[in-house]
């Protein structure tokens, strides 16, 4: 899900996910992963900008990534146990200040990096991959709100992630 307007400055996301219960995948939630967030994006691929990716690549690790190359990392993901998340929101909030990243899930610092070069504006997404995710709550505040991108702007019908460009 891209937002259509452009963010600048230093920026904060936030917001209140689930991961989708589906019977069909089994009685538990071993299919739980990917609960990602971008920003700085350039509205076409979810590859561009800062992603922010909880549960990553199969729930095996989380990330901060710049333009599709990682620079942090950590072995947190999300629990795949039903008691541990059935019914369990999850709040997530990246913080962009400056060339300062920083990414919560449950107001606990989980990565942070330092861009020496960092870049300067961009549009908000959300997104999973193989995933049901489930948003309750969402909201973003900037520095700078900028233009709204075009109606008539024709993108593919789907983004090209990390995983697959």
């Amino acid at each position: 899900i891209w937002n259509k307007q452009r963010f600048e400055g230093d920026l904060v996301v936030e917001i209140a996910a689930a991961i989708r219960h589906q019977q069909n995948r089994g009685p538990n939630y071993a299919h739980a992963s990917d609960m990602n967030i971008v920003i700085c994006g350039d509205g076409k691929s979810l590859a561009s900008g800062y992603g922010f990716l909880y549960g990553g690549w199969g729930n095996s690790r989380s990330a901060i990534t710049r333009n599709g190359e990682i620079v942090a990392s950590c072995a947190s993901v999300i629990p795949s146990r039903s008691s541990d998340i059935h019914r369990r929101w999850f709040y997530l909030k990246v913080v962009k200040r400056g060339g300062q990243l920083q990414f919560y899930v449950d107001n606990a610092l989980l990565l942070e990096y330092t861009d020496t070069a960092p870049l300067p504006d961009g549009q908000v997404a959300l997104w999973t991959w193989r995933n049901g995710l489930i948003v309750a709550r969402t909201r973003i505040a900037a520095e700078k709100v900028g233009l709204k991108e075009s109606f008539a702007s024709v993108y593919p019908a789907v983004s090209p992630c990390i995983y697959v460009p």
